[in-house]
């Protein structure tokens, strides 16, 4: 349908212009993974020491609690005799130190995928420089989108979808395009609109592949033991080192995809609304 109203756009709606841009979400996943196989190295040191190792070290906290034992929650015995305050103390502490240490490697990570997409030299210790510049702000937007995506979801779930979409580019336009917390916010927010069908797309796409990978790594830990019955029956020491050393690439392969994956999607959104040129990007870390 043509517009006939004098000096407004050809077409009323953008969906009607025949040649708009379109978001492709097979560029998404097809530029997620030339940067993930371009740069395997810096990205696979940034997330080993980002969240593998910690997430290795909280899943080997179960042998503090005489896991490898075997539990029996119904020996009062057990149960009075057991620190709980130290262990929930230790936990906790170990795993404030992860997040402390994932916001440096969010900004990090963002900055590898930004400098891999625009087919720029990766350099880890410059990637490195941009998480520590950015540790205040990201670590406010991420207490932010926290809190807010909760709250959300305490309200029927929708909301928090709608919320954890709407603010899923906040990230990475703060490490882009900088400005405040509440300026990549409210950006996320705007940029987002129209395109929250094919966020969600990118997340279920990126969140199953990285499940998929996850069920190999945890294939060798059956030859040690049965994760199911593992904490109530007893294990040996073997199966919580296999079962750690699989949870952390686990998470190191789903975080990657998912900011890798998040950054391609950031791209992709500023190039259909904004004709963004992508190799120009990383030209803001020179």
């Amino acid at each position: 349908m043509v517009n006939q109203t004098p000096g407004q756009p050809e077409y009323e709606y953008d969906w009607q212009n025949p040649d708009r841009k379109k978001f492709e979400i097979g560029r998404v996943v097809s530029e997620t993974f030339k940067a993930l196989l371009g740069y395997p190295v810096q990205i696979f040191v940034l997330t080993f020491f980002g969240v593998g190792i910690p997430m290795m070290i909280v899943s080997l906290l179960p042998l503090l609690i005489g896991a490898d034992q075997g539990i029996n929650l119904y020996d009062p015995n057990w149960i009075e005799s057991f620190d709980w305050e130290g262990m929930l103390a230790l936990f906790a502490g170990v795993y404030l130190i992860y997040i402390l240490i994932s916001v440096v490697m969010i900004g990090a990570l963002i900055h590898i995928s930004v400098k891999a997409l625009s087919r720029q030299k990766v350099i880890l210790s410059e990637a490195l420089k941009t998480g520590l510049r950015l540790f205040f702000p990201m670590l406010g937007l991420m207490i932010i989108y926290i809190f807010g995506v909760m709250v959300g979801l305490l309200l029927l779930i929708i909301p928090g979808v709608f919320i954890m979409l709407g603010w899923a580019l906040a990230f990475n336009i703060r490490v882009v395009e900088g400005g405040s917390v509440t300026d990549a916010l409210s950006r996320s927010w705007e940029i987002s609109k129209g395109y929250k069908r094919w966020l969600l797309l990118a997340y279920i796409i990126f969140t199953v592949l990285g499940a998929v990978i996850g069920l190999v790594f945890q294939i060798p830990v059956l030859f040690f033991g049965n994760s199911q019955t593992i904490l109530f029956e007893g294990g040996s020491t073997s199966f919580w080192i296999a079962n750690a050393i699989a949870t952390g690439l686990t998470q190191m392969v789903t975080l990657a995809l998912s900011y890798v994956g998040l950054t391609a999607a950031y791209m992709e959104v500023r190039r259909v609304r904004e004709g963004l040129i992508i190799e120009s990007v990383a030209d803001i870390f020179s």
